[in-house]
């Protein structure tokens, strides 16, 4: 069990052995816990929502991670992930509102909104992911571009992330400057976003 989570053979394991697995305590490695919560919630939708008062950690962010990524979408799930949005670890609320992205609620952008202000930059980040997933492009565009004056080097390097994704050309001037930041992981979502703009804006439009 000393082996990462890439390294395991998760194909065709029972729920039972899934289970064991997720029981082990392995440090520095959430996507040990992320891989298995997935393949639990696909082996059975109720199991991580009926258990995750029992989780805390790395453990209880792969729960997390795994409920907004089930095949069984209803009310239970959303309330659920909503609830998480007020947890005292901002590390949950942050894999809270990427949940529910994953599992494709985006209309709770009313509820996402005032974390932009949160104290932890995990979760602003997240909610700038989920404001790219929710809102209308332009709209996104200003949340992002606005959040690049932000203090946090992690809130930069979301908005940096995300605005590339976003693909507008009119985000060039506001990343330039952050192509030579101090911070090296500011520096390079700086360079990739702007690399991945300048590459959409030269394909060529489709024909109609």
């Amino acid at each position: 069990m000393a082996e990462k989570a890439e390294t395991l053979i998760i194909y065709g394991m029972s729920l039972s052995d899934l289970l064991t697995l997720f029981a082990c305590d392995i440090d520095n490695d959430d996507d040990f816990y992320f891989r298995l919560a997935q393949n639990i919630s696909q082996a059975d939708a109720d199991y991580l929502p009926m258990h995750l008062q029992e989780y805390s950690g790395s453990r209880l962010r792969g729960a997390v991670f795994g409920i907004g990524l089930s095949p069984q979408k209803d009310e239970k799930q959303r309330n659920l992930l909503l609830s998480l949005l007020s947890h005292s670890d901002p590390l949950i609320v942050a894999e809270a509102i990427d949940s529910l992205s994953r599992a494709d609620y985006g209309i709770f952008w009313p509820r996402i909104e005032p974390l932009l202000r949160h104290e932890s930059p995990y979760v602003i980040g997240a909610a700038l992911r989920y404001a790219h997933f929710a809102l209308p492009a332009e709209k996104a565009f200003i949340i992002l571009t606005d959040a690049l004056k932000n203090t946090d080097s992690i809130v930069r390097q979301n908005a940096l992330d995300e605005l590339g994704d976003l693909g507008d050309k009119r985000a060039l001037e506001f990343i330039r400057p952050y192509c030579d930041d101090s911070d090296s992981d500011v520096k390079q979502a700086a360079n990739t976003a702007y690399e991945t703009i300048i590459d959409v804006s030269k394909e060529p439009e489709s024909s109609a």
